[in-house]
């Protein structure tokens, strides 16, 4: 069995603390310098459409409209990161592990996130209609990505990636 490395500190290299806030998972630089979460994560703290333009800008090559190589290496890998511009805060962004770097005030400066909607009695029933033709390997896959820790929902993760590489 591979033991990974702690994820450390793009800035000082210190080994980051993971901490658990309201089901959003961060590891955080115990110098104060930011934090990181997955892209998973983000979506506990971030709106959707935030997520979508930053993981979008993240995929592009280095162009004009923001994107550029970052001079930070991710807290997991130490790759080189992608500095995306999002909302005027240039985000470090590492596309191999979906991490998101934040200096410190950063994502304060990012609205919240806002609960998902209450879905309406024809959105429940359709929902109702394919959960009952797809089963339990549905619910089961909803299951994995809620787990209440982040273990729980990087094993779910990794499990689903394992399954589509070797279908391909």
């Amino acid at each position: 069995m591979t033991v990974l490395p702690p994820p450390t500190c793009p800035t000082c290299q210190a080994e980051l603390a993971l901490q658990a806030d309201h089901g959003f998972d961060a590891w955080v630089c115990p110098a104060g310098h930011g934090l990181a979460f997955t892209l998973s994560e983000a979506y506990e703290r971030l709106r959707d459409d935030e997520i979508r333009t930053i993981w979008r800008l993240a995929n592009t090559s280095p162009r004009a409209d923001g994107v550029r190589t970052s001079t930070r290496g991710c807290p997991m890998c130490s790759a080189t990161m992608v500095a995306v511009l999002c909302d005027g805060i240039t985000l470090d962004v590492c596309t191999t592990d979906e991490v998101l770097w934040f200096d410190a005030g950063e994502i304060e400066q990012l609205p919240a996130d806002v609960p998902d909607p209450v879905l309406s009695t024809e959105e429940q029933a359709a929902l109702d209609t394919v959960t009952e033709q797809f089963g339990d390997a549905l619910t089961a896959g909803w299951t994995a990505e809620e787990q209440p820790t982040l273990t729980g929902r990087l094993t779910a993760r990794f499990s689903r990636s394992s399954t589509a590489s070797a279908a391909s």
